[in-house]
């Protein structure tokens, strides 16, 4: 049975494209190929559509504020350890936009002494994008109105 096959049914390509999110970059760049070489149609689509943490973090803030109200302030201040020290003050900024003062102080100590490894910067920035995704399920955040190719209805009609 091809990869795809599985795929082929009502939900499925929503299913394919959620184990792509929540699958680490080396991960999803392997299952792409695999989807690329079976229907290259089927991989740019998946492409197109996959939610990561670089277009979560192009997102108006008040979003990013319910995404990152849902989760625990010291799991989601590792999504932006991997980045160079200007990139990341400003990702702090945007992602702490409503934040007092007092709480953003407090995490930004917090980053300056944290030293991730790259694999749990990377789980960090995974679990943002399923947070996403859940409230977007759930109807509490619509990034589709930004970015209309995250839009998860209708799926099933769009890939044959």
């Amino acid at each position: 049975m091809s990869t795809l096959a599985r795929y082929k049914k009502r939900g499925g390509p929503k299913q394919l494209l959620y184990l792509l999110e929540n699958s680490d970059k080396a991960k999803r760049d392997k299952l792409l190929d695999i989807v690329a070489k079976e229907s290259e149609v089927w991989a740019d689509f998946l492409e197109e559509r996959l939610l990561t943490f670089e277009k979560f973090i192009t997102w108006e803030p008040e979003m990013i504020d319910k995404v990152l109200g849902q989760l625990p302030s010291d799991s989601w201040v590792k999504s932006i350890c991997g980045y160079e020290s200007e990139q990341k003050q400003s990702l702090f900024e945007r992602m702490t936009t409503f934040l007092s003062s007092g709480k953003k102080s407090v995490l930004q100590e917090d980053i300056s002494e944290m030293t991730p490894s790259s694999g749990e910067i990377e789980a960090a920035q995974l679990l943002i994008i399923k947070k996403a995704r859940e409230l977007q399920e759930g109807g509490l955040i619509k990034p589709e109105e930004k970015d209309p190719l995250l839009k998860l209805q209708d799926l099933d009609n769009i890939i044959q």
